[in-house]
């Protein structure tokens, strides 16, 4: 920073207010800023160019040379630099690990997914797995760890701070093993996230619920979890348990937090084995290591009636699940998130059926998800990035980045 400025200009309101105006939109002018955020033109310019100095903002041809000039003065334009710094979102799943590296305005850079092996599901394993993970992606991305501004990591156990609470058999701490306090000295802002509530924010972001304020996004896969957004703001509550669904073990006909994938699984071999499914089925010629998940959900169709079993019982379970989670938190939406979202037309479509007749309270419509396999990646994108808006001003006003 310049000595007319100095650092602690990064620390006004003022430069906060249109820091977050450049986040959130493309090219602009100090009116806009003025405008958007309640300052007056001159307050405005002078916090955009404190932005320029740090480096956060660049200038770009004004409005004569663009060619929107109309009379007077040429305005002078500008734009959040995206090459400013990194953004890392990671899916630290059970088996999976899927990292995203992505430029400040989101542009994705690389995406890389990798097993998670049985040697390294442990707690110094999964840390040095997700570690190897995001370096490969940087890596394919040709950028230096040190350009990282935000690293977010979504896992499958609650959290609340960055950390998550002992489980009795102690899944949710080998899941989260320490990751804030690992990646702390690596990178300059870490944050850890449930991974259901990191697909809640790629809904708000770019999905079905970006107009909403009040929804759930539901992992259904291999286990079902719940992303809560009230008031436009993720619930946590107060060891971050808040869509935690180990709740669906007392409820009447779903036994276990088991998700639509595994349940659909076990409902198509079970059928195959007493006949429900003729011999004559496509699925029951497939040879054993060709009948996967995905596979059977491919072939999953309202028309077929061999399956007719299988739909009514996925469709009667997610309906009693979507009438429990409009009994917890009145959503005005269920979003059905993952990539089984792509594969269970049928069973949203008898599933909304049944609740809309079945519930007792207003009934949240169920939606499918059109964000597939990196939700929750993406999800972890946006949290990194919504982590560096709120946090990239006090790093540089503490000159603990490059300018």
């Amino acid at each position: 920073m310049s000595p007319r400025n100095g650092s602690a200009a990064l620390t006004r309101a003022s430069t906060a207010a249109a820091l977050d105006h450049a986040w959130s939109c493309g090219a602009f002018l100090a009116d806009d800023v003025a405008h958007a955020k309640d300052l007056t033109k001159s307050t405005a310019m002078k916090a955009t160019e404190i932005l320029i100095e740090a480096g956060l903002v660049r200038e770009l041809p004004n409005t004569l040379a663009e060619g929107s000039y109309r009379f007077g003065r040429p305005a002078r334009r500008f734009e959040l630099r995206e090459d400013a710094g990194l953004l890392v979102g990671t899916d630290a799943g059970r088996s999976h690990i899927t990292t995203v590296v992505a430029d400040l305005k989101g542009h994705i850079l690389s995406r890389s997914r990798r097993p998670i092996e049985p040697t390294e599901d442990h707690a110094l394993g999964r840390r040095v797995a997700v570690s190897e993970a995001i370096t490969a992606a940087l890596e394919s991305a040709g950028q230096d760890p040190e350009n990282v501004l935000a690293l977010a990591i979504g896992i499958p156990a609650p959290v609340t701070d960055g950390t998550s609470p002992t489980h009795h058999a102690g899944f949710w701490e080998r899941m989260n093993p320490g990751f804030r306090e690992y990646f702390a000295d690596k990178f300059p802002i870490v944050r850890v996230e449930n991974d259901a509530a990191l697909a809640a924010l790629a809904e708000r972001s770019q999905g079905a619920a970006r107009s909403l304020e009040n929804f759930v996004a539901m992992l259904a896969g291999n286990r079902m979890g719940a992303g809560v957004m009230l008031g436009g703001q993720l619930a946590y509550g107060a060891h971050g348990g808040v869509g935690e669904l180990g709740i669906l073990k007392y409820l009447h006909g779903a036994g276990s937090s088991k998700g639509l994938v595994d349940l659909t699984d076990r409902w198509i071999r079970e059928a195959l084995a007493d006949g429900s499914i003729p011999p004559s089925h496509p699925l029951a010629n497939l040879a054993p290591d060709s009948l996967t998940p995905d596979t059977e959900l491919s072939y999953i169709s309202a028309d077929d009636p061999a399956l007719a079993l299988v739909i009514e019982r996925a469709s009667s379970h997610l309906a009693r699940i979507g009438e429990l989670l409009a009994y917890l938190y009145d959503p005005e939406i269920i979003i059905v998130s993952g990539g089984i979202a792509n594969s269970i037309g049928p069973v949203l479509a008898r599933a909304n059926a049944k609740l809309q007749d079945t519930s007792h309270v207003p009934a949240p419509p169920l939606v499918a998800s059109t964000l597939g396999h990196d939700v929750v990646s993406i999800g972890a994108v946006a949290a990194a990035s919504d982590a560096a808006r709120s946090g990239v001003l006090a790093l540089k006003h503490e000159g603990s980045l490059r300018t």
